[in-house]
């Protein structure tokens, strides 16, 4: 039996509109968002935050401990493969989000 589509969510005023082919609707920008790139988070973009957090779930699932980010530091220091300070807040760990 043919199953029709969910409607799309309802719009929210800052909501854009996506299309891909895995999802569409409406996207709505993360709390606090709105806060990137100024104060303490001069320099810290979206795509900082979606790398960090996808580099620790990769190392780690969703049990990216301080006891694997500081093995995962110094490994990468030790052994070459990576420079955590030039990366800033793309490093992982620094953002985890599910």
């Amino acid at each position: 039996m043919y199953k029709s589509s969910p409607s799309p969510p309802s719009r929210q005023e800052n909501d854009k509109m996506t299309l891909s082919p895995k999802q569409w609707g409406w996207m709505a920008p993360p709390p606090g968002a709105e806060q990137l790139g100024k104060g303490a988070y001069a320099g810290v973009t979206v795509q900082d935050i979606i790398n960090s957090s996808l580099d620790a779930y990769i190392a780690a699932g969703y049990n990216y401990t301080p006891e694997i980010a500081r093995e995962r530091a110094g490994s990468a220091w030790r052994d070459g493969w990576a420079n955590p300070g030039v990366m800033g807040a793309a490093w992982e760990g620094t953002f985890t989000i599910p």
